[in-house]
């Protein structure tokens, strides 16, 4: 990754512009009782399935895009419809649907690609979202309140906060996060390289291939199925590797930045400690039991 100071300033306009569409959109959503309108009586209803109607709202958005879902939750943890938990468990939902949305794209590319190799990639990437999903959602239909409390809670009318105040709170988070991310991450990633160095020169080439893009691992991949170098399940081993190593330079760059400039600090530090929590040892087990069937290790 390199950096300048005319690359920093173009991201954190990007970044200024995406965070406020999202709270702007969320918060006119909310604004709109647009929840209210589209689920109209069904929403007490669906408080007896745990989950809060806001958020299957917001499930619904994620699919075309999950930042302004972001945003319709944050404005909805702000006006006190969502408390804590929901607010975090149900941002956390959020990846899911907006995954399955870009995961047919993905599957067509790991198949053309890396033919079988990359459709076993591309399923388990698959599974192992549905995994944290179910963890989730199991999370939120643990703790759900009491129907009456829930039902009571979505009939009764809240102000909505004031958009200005909210976005001053926020997004100093979100550009500090994004400096953060450019100038740091660019002296941190050459020490993820160090720790494939035991790794056998064809792996490692794939693996580090995915620190930088997905697509270059699978195109990496390929070439080595292609060449006799790399059999399926070290491919596919390589290529969850290659998926770990980037974990932290993407969480960072895709998630941390993001949700600085939407959520105060009090929920975001919740949001990564769960984020992160929940992913790596799944990524890492994921590897592991590649690992085994493949015998690499």
């Amino acid at each position: 990754m390199t950096v300048s100071f005319y690359g920093f300033v173009a991201g954190e306009a990007r970044l200024t512009v995406s965070v406020l569409t999202g709270v702007f959109v969320g918060w006119v959503i909310v604004k709109l009782r647009v929840p209210q309108r589209a689920l109209g009586k069904i929403g007490p209803l669906v408080c007896r399935c745990g989950l809060h109607p806001d958020l299957v709202v917001a499930l619904a958005l994620s699919l075309g895009t999950s930042r302004v879902a972001t945003g319709m939750i944050a404005s909805a943890y702000e006006k006190g419809d969502l408390d804590r938990d929901e607010t975090v468990f149900g941002t956390l939902l959020l990846s899911f649907p907006g995954y399955l949305h870009r995961w047919v794209g993905t599957f067509g590319a790991s198949v053309g690609l890396a033919g079988t190799a990359g459709a076993l990639y591309a399923l388990s990437l698959l599974l192992r979202s549905v995994v944290r999903f179910a963890f989730f959602l199991h999370l939120l239909v643990r703790a759900r309140k009491s129907f009456s409390s829930c039902a009571v809670q979505w009939e009764k009318e809240k102000p909505v906060p004031p958009l200005w105040p909210m976005i001053k709170k926020t997004l100093p988070w979100g550009w500090g996060a994004f400096a953060l991310v450019y100038w740091v991450m660019p002296i941190i990633e050459p020490y993820f390289y160090r720790l494939g160095s035991s790794v056998p020169p064809v792996l490692l080439s794939v693996a580090l291939a995915g620190i930088a893009h997905n697509t270059a691992a699978l195109a990496a991949a390929g070439a080595g199925l292609s060449a006799g170098a790399l059999s399926v399940g070290d491919a596919v081993f390589a290529l969850l590797l290659g998926n770990l190593l980037g974990t932290f330079s993407r969480v960072i760059r895709q998630n941390l930045a993001f949700w600085a400039g939407v959520f105060p600090g009090r929920i975001l530090v919740s949001l990564m400690l769960w984020h992160i929590g929940t992913l790596v040892p799944l990524m890492v087990l994921w590897v592991f039991i590649a690992a085994f069937f493949c015998e690499v290790v």
